[in-house]
């Protein structure tokens, strides 16, 4: 039986919703949008009422270290959703997700490689987020691989879901051209984790990217 939504109650939150709002309140505010984002009935609110994810992405931003795993973690609930993480592309979120993804002491890491990997599980995801490692030096893809392939390289995450990001976007000509690139020898790194026994994602990663790098037969 699906979940009836109190939209009254929901709509009196947002203002709560909000970087400036007391801390109390937006965490109570937080919470209950948080278990709207577990629920198909919360997703399609949420969905349908664009602002909410607006101040989501906003409160990842919060000081508050337990706002910023809530906001996060709700966006993952959402970005699961096809069309949901269409929507959340629309914010520019790419770039500096990316670069908090790679950045070595992120507390939520982990939360937002799996945003990513979500987002880019369309071609049209892939793409959009391809674009920014082709003009960021910093969120380059040689350098996403570089940081997937370093053990322990961030105390706060394992970044696992890093691999999966990276299979989505061979989706893309260009990727594939890039990984496959000699002078780069980008695949040479990721050859050894086909047999990774410290994460079935990120064996699976690894294994989807040469997966579908294998379709360029000028290459074998």
């Amino acid at each position: 039986m699906a979940v009836q939504i109190d939209q009254k109650a929901a709509e009196e939150l947002l203002p709560f919703l909000s970087l400036d709002a007391r801390g109390d309140v937006k965490a109570l505010a937080l919470d209950y949008t948080l278990g709207l984002s577990g629920s198909e009935s919360g997703k399609k609110f949420l969905y349908e009422n664009e602002e909410y994810l607006r101040r989501l992405l906003d409160l990842t931003r919060d000081s508050n270290p337990n706002i910023c795993r809530d906001a996060y973690s709700a966006v993952v609930n959402l970005s699961a959703e096809l069309v949901i993480s269409e929507k959340l592309l629309k914010y520019n979120i790419a770039k500096s997700f990316l670069s908090y993804a790679l950045n070595q002491t992120s507390e939520h890491a982990d939360k937002v490689a799996m945003i990513l990997s979500n987002v880019t599980r369309t071609e049209s995801g892939s793409t959009e987020v391809f674009s920014v490692t082709k003009t960021s030096e910093d969120c380059s893809l040689y350098r996403i691989v570089e940081v997937l392939c370093k053990e322990n390289y961030n105390p706060h995450a394992k970044l696992n879901y890093l691999a999966t990001f990276i299979s989505n976007l061979t989706q893309i000509q260009e990727s594939r051209d890039y990984i496959l690139d000699k002078d780069r020898c980008v695949i040479q790194r990721l050859l050894p984790f086909t047999t990774y026994s410290g994460s079935l994602v990120k064996r699976a990663g690894i294994v989807g990217v040469l997966k579908n790098c294998c379709f360029e037969t000028s290459e074998l």
